[in-house]
Protein backbone atom coordinates (compact mmCIF):
# COMPACT_ATOMS: atom_id res chain seq x y z
CA UNK A 1 0.00 0.00 0.00
CA UNK A 2 3.13 2.27 0.46
CA UNK A 3 4.39 1.90 -3.28
CA UNK A 4 0.25 2.54 -3.93
CA UNK A 5 0.07 5.58 -2.12
CA UNK A 6 3.74 6.65 -3.18
CA UNK A 7 2.50 6.48 -6.76
CA UNK A 8 -0.84 8.43 -5.84
CA UNK A 9 1.40 11.11 -4.43
CA UNK A 10 3.65 11.36 -7.60
CA UNK A 11 0.46 12.02 -10.09
CA UNK A 12 -0.90 14.64 -7.31
CA UNK A 13 2.51 16.49 -7.36
CA UNK A 14 2.33 16.27 -11.53
CA UNK A 15 -1.63 17.52 -10.98
CA UNK A 16 -0.24 20.71 -8.47
CA UNK A 17 2.79 21.55 -10.91
CA UNK A 18 0.58 21.99 -13.50
CA UNK A 19 -1.55 25.05 -11.59
CA UNK A 20 -1.92 28.15 -13.15
CA UNK A 21 -0.54 29.98 -10.33
CA UNK A 22 -0.71 33.78 -12.08
CA UNK A 23 -3.56 36.00 -11.09
CA UNK A 24 -4.76 33.84 -8.56
CA UNK A 25 -4.16 34.33 -4.50
CA UNK A 26 -2.02 31.59 -2.58
CA UNK A 27 -5.50 31.26 -0.86
CA UNK A 28 -7.07 29.76 -4.46
CA UNK A 29 -3.91 28.05 -5.12
CA UNK A 30 -4.26 26.12 -2.22
CA UNK A 31 -7.71 25.35 -2.19
CA UNK A 32 -6.99 24.32 -6.03
CA UNK A 33 -4.23 21.71 -4.43
CA UNK A 34 -6.18 20.55 -1.46
CA UNK A 35 -9.00 19.74 -4.10
CA UNK A 36 -5.83 17.67 -6.18
CA UNK A 37 -4.67 15.86 -3.26
CA UNK A 38 -8.51 14.83 -2.05
CA UNK A 39 -9.02 13.13 -5.36
CA UNK A 40 -9.00 9.08 -5.52
CA UNK A 41 -7.00 7.35 -7.13
CA UNK A 42 -9.30 6.30 -10.04
CA UNK A 43 -10.06 10.38 -11.01
CA UNK A 44 -6.55 11.69 -10.38
CA UNK A 45 -5.15 8.94 -12.77
CA UNK A 46 -7.76 10.19 -15.49
CA UNK A 47 -7.11 13.75 -14.38
CA UNK A 48 -3.68 13.16 -15.23
CA UNK A 49 -4.00 11.61 -18.23
CA UNK A 50 -6.51 14.31 -19.25
CA UNK A 51 -4.00 17.18 -18.68
CA UNK A 52 -0.80 15.47 -20.15
CA UNK A 53 0.37 13.81 -22.97
CA UNK A 54 0.24 10.12 -21.89
CA UNK A 55 0.85 7.09 -24.10
CA UNK A 56 -1.54 4.19 -24.66
CA UNK A 57 1.22 2.01 -22.56
CA UNK A 58 1.14 4.22 -19.63
CA UNK A 59 -2.67 4.88 -19.70
CA UNK A 60 -3.00 0.72 -19.81
CA UNK A 61 -0.07 0.32 -17.34
CA UNK A 62 -1.87 2.72 -14.34
CA UNK A 63 -5.07 1.78 -15.13
CA UNK A 64 -3.59 -2.21 -13.73
CA UNK A 65 -2.57 0.01 -10.80
CA UNK A 66 -5.79 1.16 -9.99
CA UNK A 67 -6.87 -2.61 -9.75
CA UNK A 68 -3.73 -3.82 -8.03
CA UNK A 69 -4.72 -0.83 -5.15
CA UNK A 70 -7.86 -1.47 -5.04
CA UNK A 71 -7.31 -5.31 -4.43
CA UNK A 72 -4.81 -4.09 -1.91
CA UNK A 73 -7.58 -2.00 -0.44
CA UNK A 74 -10.48 -3.87 -0.56
CA UNK A 75 -9.98 -7.53 -1.17
CA UNK A 76 -6.18 -7.92 0.75
CA UNK A 77 -7.40 -8.76 4.00
CA UNK A 78 -9.59 -11.79 3.06
CA UNK A 79 -6.90 -13.41 1.08
CA UNK A 80 -4.77 -13.12 4.17
CA UNK A 81 -6.97 -14.54 6.70
CA UNK A 82 -7.67 -17.32 4.08
CA UNK A 83 -3.94 -17.95 3.74
CA UNK A 84 -2.74 -17.23 6.84
CA UNK A 85 -2.36 -20.63 8.37
CA UNK A 86 -1.23 -22.12 5.67
CA UNK A 87 3.04 -21.58 5.00
CA UNK A 88 2.63 -22.63 1.34
CA UNK A 89 -0.05 -20.04 0.59
CA UNK A 90 1.61 -17.60 2.95
CA UNK A 91 4.94 -17.99 1.26
CA UNK A 92 2.76 -17.38 -2.20
CA UNK A 93 0.63 -14.63 -0.44
CA UNK A 94 3.89 -12.71 0.67
CA UNK A 95 5.80 -13.15 -2.97
CA UNK A 96 2.57 -11.73 -4.68
CA UNK A 97 2.31 -8.73 -2.65
CA UNK A 98 6.19 -8.07 -3.34
CA UNK A 99 5.50 -8.50 -6.88
CA UNK A 100 2.49 -5.75 -6.98
CA UNK A 101 4.80 -3.94 -5.29
CA UNK A 102 7.49 -3.82 -7.75
CA UNK A 103 4.87 -3.10 -10.41
CA UNK A 104 3.82 -0.08 -8.33
CA UNK A 105 7.67 1.08 -7.97
CA UNK A 106 8.27 0.16 -12.19
CA UNK A 107 5.14 2.81 -12.54
CA UNK A 108 6.20 5.20 -10.64
CA UNK A 109 9.44 5.63 -12.58
CA UNK A 110 7.33 5.46 -15.92
CA UNK A 111 6.43 8.91 -14.47
CA UNK A 112 10.07 10.30 -14.44
CA UNK A 113 9.83 11.64 -17.86
CA UNK A 114 6.68 14.10 -16.73
CA UNK A 115 8.32 15.66 -14.45
CA UNK A 116 11.61 16.28 -16.07
CA UNK A 117 9.65 17.67 -18.90
CA UNK A 118 7.93 20.09 -16.42
CA UNK A 119 11.28 21.04 -14.48
CA UNK A 120 12.88 21.70 -18.52
CA UNK A 121 9.90 23.30 -19.57
CA UNK A 122 10.03 25.65 -16.41
CA UNK A 123 13.86 26.07 -16.08
CA UNK A 124 13.69 24.30 -13.01
CA UNK A 125 15.76 21.58 -10.78
CA UNK A 126 15.35 18.49 -9.17
CA UNK A 127 16.24 20.33 -5.90
CA UNK A 128 13.49 23.11 -6.59
CA UNK A 129 11.18 20.39 -6.88
CA UNK A 130 11.99 18.71 -4.02
CA UNK A 131 11.24 21.98 -2.53
CA UNK A 132 8.13 22.41 -3.50
CA UNK A 133 7.29 18.88 -2.67
CA UNK A 134 8.16 20.01 1.38
CA UNK A 135 5.65 23.07 0.84
CA UNK A 136 2.92 21.24 -1.09
CA UNK A 137 3.12 17.81 1.42
CA UNK A 138 3.99 19.49 4.75
CA UNK A 139 5.73 17.29 7.15
CA UNK A 140 7.64 15.76 4.49
CA UNK A 141 11.38 15.09 5.01
CA UNK A 142 13.91 15.47 2.59
CA UNK A 143 15.82 12.37 1.70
Amino acid sequence: MLSAHALELKLTTLLVLRLDAVDISERQLEAKTAQIKRLPLGPLIKRFIAEYRVEDELCEELDNMLYFRNELAHRISDSVLGEALDPGLRYRLVTELLEIQSYFQEKSAMLKPYVDEWLHANGLTRQKLVSIGMTVYKGLESG
